[in-house]
């Protein structure tokens, strides 16, 4: 463990001396066995306040902290070797109020502001190789509104909307080429609304209504050449009347009637 030459320059009645404890007024640095400063700390009757430093012992600043009456408030802030702003906090009356993160080339990783001491605004997350991997909004802690996330390549991967933390509007997700894969809405978590399903071509595949989270009215299916590939209804979750399937080539493959899910 590195030992420390410590000088403690004290402001007390315009002299300054010397001690073996921080001062109450002034400011307390510490240095490196090189004689490269290691940190400056400033105290006002007796407690942390103003602007503390933290460097390494090629001089570079590492980390820069506030103090008022002994509380940290104000801004805090965390850097790389390079001097790029890596993490920065703000806090106000003793709150978080905002947390952001940057890469090395001062792009950032991660927004987020608080309320209260909760979430609220835009979260952005991003990727090792600094790709885009998800955004979305916070409200009370909880998410609210759309978010999405990306694929490595940067292609949207999926659309959600959420209200209260809970699935509630449109949905989307995609294939890595960027073509839809599926589409419908949500309401109290549950499917609701018409839905469609599509092949990686961009076929569709099928499409129906839901109800409550159940299928429920018509529903068809499709082969990737587009050919009709089933059709029928649905009550409550289950076939309901007349369903028919067919072929590739488009002909009659079977053909029954459904009550409460159960051929007739």
């Amino acid at each position: 463990m590195k030992k420390f030459l410590t000088i403690f320059c004290l402001v007390f009645l315009g002299t300054n001396s010397f001690s073996d404890e921080p001062p109450p007024d002034g400011i307390y640095e510490t240095f490196y066995e090189n004689g490269q400063l290691s940190e400056t700390k400033h105290y006002k009757d007796g407690k942390e306040d103003g602007l503390w430093e933290y460097f390494n012992e090629q001089g570079n600043l590492t980390k820069t902290e506030e103090y008022k009456d002994g509380e940290l408030e104000g801004p805090q802030e965390v850097f790389y070797v390079n001097g790029q702003l890596q993490e920065k906090r703000n806090i106000e009356n003793g709150e978080l109020v905002l947390h952001q993160t940057f890469n090395q080339e001062g792009n950032p990783l991660n927004d987020l502001t608080f309320n209260n001491g909760k979430k609220t605004g835009v979260e952005v997350g991003f990727r090792e190789n600094d790709q885009l991997w998800w955004r979305g909004n916070y409200k009370n802690n909880k998410r609210d509104g759309l978010w999405e996330w990306f694929y490595n390549n940067g292609q949207l991967w999926e659309k959600r909307n959420y209200k209260n933390e809970l699935l509630e509007g449109p949905y989307e997700y995609f294939y890595e080429n960027g073509k839809l894969m599926t589409r419908g809405n949500y309401k109290d978590v549950k499917q609701e609304g018409f839905w469609e399903l599509y092949y990686e071509n961009g076929q569709l595949q099928s499409r129906g209504n839901y109800k409550n989270g159940k299928r429920d009215g018509l529903r068809e299916e499709f082969y990737k050449n587009g050919q009709l590939g089933k059709t029928g209804n649905y009550k409550n979750g289950k076939e309901e009347g007349l369903w028919e399937g067919y072929h590739k080539n488009g002909q009659l493959w079977f053909e029954g009637n459904y009550k409460n899910g159960k051929t007739e």
